[in-house]
């Protein structure tokens, strides 16, 4: 395989690109613990659990109709030093990323507008696009204030 390409296996099946980070992990657990957690959803040949503490902050949310329901909108996000990085689903046609740089907090709702309009009017019977526009505001200045405070 090329590098920087997944490796393959005799299924077809990739590996090497995809990682998972696991928060809240309670510091006693051992590689065989966490092994055994995502063993029924994936096949993990690799694991590290010596963490990066005190390097980032993450926070995650989705706003559903009902619990176990499609999310209409979710939003994640790491704060890493003063930079931001903020992904959002179910707004638009596919998952979209923005990363900002040294965004003070009066800047925020300035760049979370701007980008629930770049985000387009995708609407539907679940919600409309006014609605989702914003939940990218409300919720994304929610989720963006929990990882900065994650962070240490």
């Amino acid at each position: 395989s090329r590098p920087g390409s997944p490796r393959m296996d005799a299924k077809g099946r990739s590996h090497g690109l995809h990682r998972v980070h696991l928060l809240n992990v309670p510091r006693d657990s051992d590689w065989k613990d966490v092994m055994d957690f995502l063993r029924p959803a994936v096949a993990p040949r690799f694991v590290d659990v010596s963490g990066d503490e005190g390097v980032a902050g993450y926070a995650f949310e989705e706003i559903a109709r009902r619990q176990g329901d499609f999310a209409i909108v979710a939003i994640a996000a790491i704060a890493e030093g003063e930079s931001i990085r903020i992904g959002v689903g179910g707004v638009a046609g596919k998952p979209e990323i923005r990363n900002w740089d040294i965004l003070a907090d009066n800047d925020l709702d300035e760049a979370l507008n701007s980008f629930a309009w770049e985000l387009g009017d995708n609407e539907d019977i679940h919600a409309s696009a006014k609605y989702r526009r914003q939940l990218v505001r409300r919720v994304g200045r929610r989720v963006i204030e929990e990882a900065r405070k994650c962070r240490s």
